[in-house]
């Protein structure tokens, strides 16, 4: 069974198929280099090399599931609304979320934005006008 992420939402990264799995370690079978599988299968050879360990100390090639929810906002999401705000800082919540709707291609919620904001640690100040104070404030 076949656990891909579909590459248009969430992160960019993929996991290689059940299939991808088997031909690594049959090349490790038969003695082929690491270099020479991830040649012939088009697969980085990290990852060859991380299946082929894999197989090796736990006698299946088989990934884990990862757990959790994937983030809407990956850091290069995150990067993209970092820019939009130094852009212009004076933009709304509204105007945000519509512009990173357009970067992500996806429906973003304002509160996913907001959380974004808090991750990339920038905040906005408000204006407050100072109360007039007489000579002496009065105590309550």
């Amino acid at each position: 069974m076949s656990q891909e992420i579909n590459k248009d939402t969430f992160n960019k990264r993929k996991e290689i198929s059940d299939y991808e799995k088997g031909l690594i370690v049959g090349g490790a079978l038969q003695d082929v280099s690491l270099t020479a599988i991830s040649e012939k299968t088009g697969i980085p050879l990290t990852t060859v090399h991380r299946t082929v360990k894999r197989w090796k100390q736990n006698g299946t090639a088989l990934t884990v599931k990862r757990k959790g929810r994937q983030a809407i906002l990956g850091e290069r999401d995150l990067g993209h609304l970092k820019n939009e705000i130094k852009k212009n800082p004076k933009t709304t919540l509204g105007e945000l979320t519509i512009a990173m709707r357009n970067v992500i291609g996806n429906y973003v919620s304002k509160n996913t934005v907001r959380k974004g904001i808090r991750k990339i640690e920038m905040s906005s100040c408000h204006a407050v006008i100072d109360p007039m104070l007489s000579e002496v404030p009065k105590n309550k």
